[in-house]
């Protein structure tokens, strides 16, 4: 998995001039019928507590889950 680094604080779309923070998670995601825990990466705004994330952030989730898979079940030709 490549190596990826988010920016750490931004602009909320939230609230006006409010900031959001990066944060992580321990979760776990069902990928065709198996359980892979992995890192959760998410902003938090500032003002409300409300979570959400991005496009590039949520593509890194699978691109992530996608990898665990295979390493863990690598196909036998």
């Amino acid at each position: 998995m490549e190596n990826i680094e988010f920016k750490k604080e931004i602009e909320s779309p939230i609230t006006e001039e409010g900031k959001a923070i990066l944060k992580t998670e321990k979760r776990k995601v069902s990928y065709r019928g198996f359980l892979i825990e992995y890192d959760h990466y998410f902003y938090e705004d500032q003002s409300t507590g409300e979570r959400f994330t991005t496009t590039e952030i949520d593509e890194f989730h699978m691109r992530s889950w996608i990898d665990t898979f295979n390493k863990k079940y690598p196909r036998i030709p």
